[in-house]
């Protein structure tokens, strides 16, 4: 991995699986609990990005063309739905790090929205 953005590496485990994000998803792996193989997903559009900054640009972009072409809501890339995902996925690292590492229960994150 060319390690060019500042944020290099994430790794979560669950109750499926294990899955690894390298250099800010230039590189997605995927670890399932009930098999014996690895999937890896790479992500091309982070090969002609000089820093992190320049990939707003390419979510901006995509997300207008995305409205101009008319794609509904829930069918857009990183839908509001895969925002929230996320942040939970966020809180529930940093109360983990607040808890000494302890693994914690994404359904239990606090301030969880039932979406």
């Amino acid at each position: 991995m060319s390690r060019i953005h500042p944020i290099e590496y994430c790794e979560v485990g669950g109750t499926k699986g294990r899955f690894e994000i390298d250099n800010v998803f230039e590189r997605l792996l995927f670890f399932p609990h009930n098999r014996d193989e690895i999937l890896m997903e790479h992500n091309s559009i982070f090969s002609d990005i000089g820093s992190f900054h320049d990939t707003f640009l390419y979510r901006f972009a995509d997300f207008i063309q995305q409205v101009k072409k008319g794609v509904p809501p829930a069918e857009m890339n990183a839908s509001s739905h895969d925002a929230l995902a996320v942040q939970e996925v966020i809180e529930a690292a940093i109360q983990s790090q607040k808890n000494g590492g302890e693994v914690v229960d994404i359904s239990n994150v606090q301030g969880k929205s039932n979406v």
